[in-house]
């Protein structure tokens, strides 16, 4: 129970930093993927040309819901995986993941199990995130910066019921799922040519953001797809729906650019993704550290 609480504590305070230092990136990343002109630079002018002084707050916008969500987020993952770690390694050996190495096949599916436990808290987060990201404010638009998370979600819920808040749910999990398993496998299996987990040994703060880093440039390379139409998904009309579900969308995207397409937003995922698990990583294992000092001293 104390590693599991260690887990979920040293995952909220990671996904906390880690998605200050990333969320600038991942505005102008579902931007490209949503609006009509695709490039990084269009979407980058485009906030500083119609934010004007509130350049800062448009890159930043729609924040403040996955601020509040985001320690819950990485604390569900951290905390399910290190559960589902722990069972498998003890189903195996007899013996918990603290006291013996887990394989990486492993460390895997761990990372898949904590990557499906966030599906219901981070689908209506993204959503209302997206939503909120997908507004810039041209001259004369009325009305497009009051709105608020709590807005859009009471908003969807009104007219859509509860399941509203999970539009884009099947892309997304195909998403999620296998790439936090990448995700969390990459970044064990750097570190353990780094140190020696089982001796105490714990990667440096330069090591933890460099192989952070790594492993989540990684992840979502593998997935950027299915963020594509994700993205495409959360960000349609409620009202006028131009997709009509994960497979119309996946062809209607693939019709309109062919199989480029779904690289979108690859360089600003790239440039989110690094410092974002970076730091994410760096808070992760100083607040571990921290939990088994502690158990051991007392």
């Amino acid at each position: 129970m104390a590693s599991s609480l260690c887990d979920f504590s040293a995952g909220w305070f990671g996904g906390v930093i880690g998605l200050i230092v990333g969320h600038p990136f991942d505005t102008l990343k579902v931007r490209q993927q949503s609006l009509q002109n695709p490039s990084l630079w269009h979407v980058t002018k485009s906030c500083f040309q119609f934010e004007g002084v509130s350049t800062v707050q448009g890159f930043f916008k729609g924040m403040y819901y996955p601020l509040l969500s985001a320690g819950a987020l990485n604390s569900l993952f951290f905390g399910v995986y290190g559960m589902s770690l722990n069972a498998m390694t003890e189903l195996r050996t007899g013996k918990p993941a603290t006291k013996v190495k887990p394989t990486y096949w492993e460390v895997y599916w761990a990372g898949c199990a904590g990557g499906a436990a966030q599906l219901a808290v981070s689908c209506p987060v993204d959503l209302a995130k997206i939503r909120l990201q997908t507004q810039i404010k041209a001259a004369g638009a009325q009305g497009c910066s009051k709105l608020s998370p709590y807005k859009v979600l009471r908003d969807i819920y009104m007219t859509k019921g509860l399941t509203g808040w999970y539009q884009g749910l099947v892309p997304m999990a195909l998403r999620d799922v296998p790439s936090y398993g990448v995700y969390i496998m990459v970044y064990e299996m750097i570190v353990d040519r780094l140190c020696d987990r089982r001796k105490g040994q714990i990667p440096t703060p330069f090591q933890s953001v460099w192989v952070g880093g790594v492993a989540g440039t990684v992840s979502w390379v593998v997935v950027i797809y299915f963020d594509v139409v994700k993205s495409r998904m959360q960000a349609d009309c409620p009202i006028n729906p131009k997709y009509n579900g994960t497979i119309d969308t996946f062809q209607q995207c693939y019709r309109e650019g062919g199989i480029k397409i779904f690289g979108r937003g690859m360089v600003a995922v790239s440039l989110r993704a690094f410092p974002l698990n970076g730091a994410t990583f760096l808070g992760y294992e100083y607040i571990l550290d921290i939990c088994r000092k502690s158990q051991r001293e007392s």
